[in-house]
């Protein structure tokens, strides 16, 4: 769970975030939720898997499943970086198209916890630093949706 107080208030900097660019929008995760940003050389498919589910990915012996954020699959742009995230305790990797950097110094403003058009996030926070902005979002909550499914919703075409 994030350290903010609460979310919906303006909130200086709790705990240094990593951005990555996800379907032309910037997305933040705080850095103890990440592992690392790499890159695939092939995802491997998984029978019956739901559309945001794009396979598997082969990570030092272990086979990582690999999701997309975007609601939209032509908005999911194909490239080989992956995001790395703890999600309760597991290993995830949600496709990115590019990595951002380390904040430290950011501000959680108040509203606009509605998801960036095209995206699959839970519970998004406007976030600003003195040069950019983006969405801060939980991995750990990224299978919980109002429905009350284990999955994230499922991407239209």
């Amino acid at each position: 769970m994030l350290s903010m107080r609460e979310f919906g208030e303006v909130a200086d900097s709790p705990t240094p975030v990593m951005t990555f660019q996800v379907a032309g929008s910037w997305l933040g995760v705080p850095v103890e939720k990440m592992d690392r940003i790499t890159s695939t050389e092939r995802l491997w498919p998984v029978p019956l898997a739901l559309p945001h589910h794009l396979g598997l990915m082969h990570d030092n012996g272990e086979l990582l499943p690999v999701l997309t954020l975007a609601t939209r699959l032509d908005m999911h742009t194909h490239s080989d970086l992956v995001a790395v995230v703890h999600v309760r305790g597991d290993s995830v990797g949600i496709a990115i198209d590019a990595a951002g950097r380390v904040y430290d110094d950011y501000r959680v403003h108040p509203g606009g916890s509605e998801a960036p058009l095209g995206l699959a996030i839970p519970e998004p926070k406007w976030t600003r630093t003195p040069n950019t902005e983006f969405w801060l979002f939980d991995p750990d909550r990224l299978w919980q949706n109002p429905g009350g499914n284990a999955v994230p919703p499922t991407p239209t075409v």
